[in-house]
């Protein structure tokens, strides 16, 4: 199946609020997964993080925080129990694809 159709069928409710992304091969785009004050909360976890606050992120090496983890465990617990991804699927990402 490919991005488009899952994305789709996750989270698409005949609102067309699920696409992927035209400019970014894989990136799939949800409006609405997160209420306001989930989006909120997590751009503040962020700023606090000072993750964008500077020029060069590029690098970022150690633990993620909580927020990130939460975020992760929750994507990861819908595409798991909508049977798209199988746990012998999982695998960890290569150095260029971490954050």
């Amino acid at each position: 199946m490919d991005v488009e159709a899952v994305i789709k069928a996750l989270f698409d409710d005949d609102k067309d609020i699920a696409q992927v992304s035209p400019h970014i091969e894989g990136l799939g785009i949800v409006k609405q997964w997160l209420t306001d004050a989930e989006q909120t909360s997590l751009l503040a976890a962020i700023e606090r993080e000072r993750w964008l606050a500077t020029s060069n992120q590029a690098m970022c090496f150690g633990s993620l925080p909580d927020w990130a983890l939460s975020l992760g465990e929750a994507a990861s617990q819908l595409l798991h129990s909508n049977g798209w991804v199988q746990d012998a699927e999982v695998q960890p990402p290569l150095v260029e694809q971490q954050l």
